[in-house]
């Protein structure tokens, strides 16, 4: 299980500055289908939702690590528990998507 909790906390092959980030945006975690959602608040706070809903703030941004970059959360994502609730986040994404 912590396997999996970890592996949804990367985005693969990708190295998004907080400034790349967009609100409704899904990203593919490491852990196959299951997305995470960005989320902007009205005081441009960025914010990493999970499958569970709760979302986590971003605190530091934009920290380089190799080839990466590093985004430290406040809160553990937690992923979903079943391939349906996997998706559940998704159709909420593109409605705010394509607002």
């Amino acid at each position: 299980m912590y396997t999996q909790v970890l592996q949804y906390h990367v985005v693969p092959n990708q190295a998004l500055k907080a400034a790349q980030l967009t609100n409704g945006q899904l990203l593919a975690s490491e852990l196959q289908n299951q997305p995470v959602k960005i989320l902007k608040t009205s005081d441009n706070q960025i914010q990493v939702q999970g499958a569970t809903g709760n979302p986590a703030n971003i605190i530091f941004a934009d920290v380089p690590v190799c080839k990466a970059v590093l985004h430290v959360i406040d809160a553990v994502l937690g992923p979903a528990t079943s391939a349906e609730s996997a998706v559940a986040i998704a159709p909420a994404a593109v409605a705010v998507a394509s607002g």
